[in-house]
């Protein structure tokens, strides 16, 4: 599927065109069922690039390794797919240097037997305008998707709730939530890693968290428990990250992913960001963190209160999560 996203801002950047350009993506993998002939799962494959480079390919192989007991990877096939076709869902529009297309990637794959098995997606490449990367216009972008098999214990990815957002204006506090939920209930760690290439990491990568790429009050920082960024870009530019997120069951790893984003600093426009004043009265559990819980059938009404000190914008909120796609509530 092909989402195209039009960015109407002009302005002047150095953006070679010569390769797909790559922004980022992840590999979901869906539990659907298992018999005799192993467990089978549906694969998504959701890639962004933007539209200077060169279109997309119309295929992606998937690669599938299974974990021997010495703890090495061993290839065991590979699966190639068409583009999917268009499906539900509306991309917003947002003023930005350049278009933004999404495009997805469905197969249907089975895993032999239980075990450890990872799912490789690669294509070239990034895009040349990265700055925190040495050479990222001859750099493959890898994505991975590990999972532990158990027929007995089913395990699915994680997803995401809200679309990256890839542009920030520089010198600004900004914030930023995946919204990650996962289906199976388990804990999900948030780490920062080296970006992938086609056969280890990239070369010369730096992270954001670096103190050159962020005010000193705004240190680019990524929550470990839910996946909440936070940064004061100190250069207007682009730049990508790498995230790790490790699911956890009963205190046992059993599954790992790679989520790819590109952030695009923009010039200050001297408009000031919009915020919650209220969250304070939201509930919290024992690590802080906003926690609500409410037996079924019983209401629930949550309050917001947002401001923003320019006085003739319009602020429009919007609601994402798991409760606002049950078909039993229209929340």
């Amino acid at each position: 599927m092909k989402k195209l996203i039009l960015f109407t801002l002009a302005i002047s950047l150095s953006i070679s065109s010569y390769s797909t350009h790559l922004m980022g993506g992840q590999i979901v993998a869906n539990y659907i069922g298992s018999d005799s002939t192993g467990s089978h799962y549906a694969l998504e494959l959701t890639a962004y690039r933007d539209t200077i480079g060169i279109p997309m390919g119309t295929t992606a192989t998937f690669e599938v390794y299974l974990q021997d007991t010495s703890g090495a990877w061993n290839y065991l096939y590979s699966s190639t797919v068409p583009q999917a076709g268009p499906s539900g869902g509306i991309v917003p529009s947002i003023q930005m240097v350049y278009g933004v297309e999404i495009y997805m990637f469905n197969d249907t794959i089975t895993f032999p037997a239980n075990g450890n098995y990872y799912i490789s997606w690669q294509e070239c490449c990034r895009n040349g305008a990265i700055i925190n990367m040495a050479n990222p216009l001859n750099e493959n972008m890898r994505l991975t998707t590990y999972i532990n098999v158990d027929s007995a214990s089913p395990n699915s990815s994680p997803s995401f709730l809200t679309l990256p957002v890839s542009y920030l204006p520089a010198h600004i506090p900004w914030s930023y939530n995946p919204l990650p939920f996962d289906p199976d209930g388990d804990s999900l760690v948030w780490s920062l890693a080296t970006p992938l290439g086609a056969a280890s990491t990239v070369n010369g990568y730096e992270y954001l968290s670096d103190s050159i790429y962020s005010d000193s009050a705004g240190v680019f920082a990524l929550d470990p428990v839910t996946g909440s960024l936070s940064w004061s870009a100190s250069l207007v530019g682009h730049f990508e990250a790498s995230f790790l997120i490790e699911e956890y069951r009963n205190g046992s790893k059993i599954g790992e992913m790679r989520r790819d984003m590109q952030f695009i600093v923009i010039p200050d426009t001297s408009n000031t960001m919009p915020g919650i004043s209220n969250m304070q009265s939201i509930p919290t559990n024992s690590g802080g963190y906003p926690y609500v819980k409410i037996n079924p059938g019983q209401n629930y009404q949550l309050h917001l209160l947002a401001n923003d000190a320019d006085v003739n914008d319009v602020l429009d909120m919007e609601a994402y999560g798991a409760p606002f796609n049950f078909s039993v509530s229209p929340a």
